[in-house]
């Protein structure tokens, strides 16, 4: 990297370019000598902040310029696939996974892109790396599948959002059941889903049951972990 942008406040100006998706910028800053994975004072890469941004096209820029997804940054050691599950961003994990086949690498928990999607409840994101080859019966080092982890995050608190763990779950289950299933056509837009209630949650999560028959097993340790960008 050109030494100017080693001093801090040129550095922001990189920073601030993906912040902005101020391409025409950013192109300059590279073409000008800024390296593509340079960091900020967090340890984050200009990728990871595309990614924290929700900045596809800075993102797609910066990869087309040879940043590096499989780099881990910021306090929990997450790489591009870790920061797309983190911010539940499918679409953005789709991008990542073009530029990368590394999809077991860990994070600083020793979760993978996959666990972690499973954990914050984003069927999406688990789907698109399950579909890219993402190990989904692996377990992490308290002996949890990402099923498991999904269906417990699902268990710790009704808070109008259980579904989309449930949904997470269940999915992560026929996988482990079925394997993959094949897409079926595209089809008119289902209907809006009615309000999802507490009572329709206790009747989900005692159908999970039939998948996993002794989730008393994969019991999370109440603080064994909490995602720290």
């Amino acid at each position: 990297m050109f030494l100017k942008y080693s001093d801090p406040e040129a550095a922001k100006d990189v920073f601030k370019a993906v912040q902005d998706e101020d391409l025409n910028n950013l192109r300059f800053f590279l073409t000008d000598g800024a390296d593509a994975d340079m960091r900020n004072e967090h340890g984050q890469t200009l990728l990871h902040q595309a990614i924290l941004k929700g900045k596809l096209k800075a993102a797609r820029f910066l990869l087309d310029a040879g940043a590096d997804p499989d780099l881990h940054g910021g306090q929990a050691g997450y790489n591009a696939l870790h920061w797309t599950a983190y911010k539940q961003n499918a679409e953005m994990t789709r991008l990542v996974l073009e530029y990368t086949s590394q999809l077991e690498r860990t994070d600083g928990q020793s979760m993978t892109p996959l666990q972690l999607a499973a954990f914050m409840g984003t069927r999406d994101v688990v789907e698109a790396l399950a579909e890219a080859g993402a190990d989904f019966r692996r377990t992490d080092h308290f002996g949890h599948t990402p099923a498991a982890i999904a269906q417990q995050r699902a268990g710790e608190d009704w808070t109008g959002e259980g579904k989309r763990f449930i949904d997470t779950s269940t999915y992560l289950f026929q996988l482990m059941n079925n394997g993959l299933p094949v897409k079926p056509a595209a089809t008119t837009a289902a209907p809006e889903a009615a309000p999802y209630t507490p009572d329709q949650f206790a009747q989900d999560m005692a159908a999970l049951e039939k998948f996993n028959p002794d989730p008393s097993r994969f019991a999370l340790k109440k603080t064994s972990r909490k995602p720290k960008p």
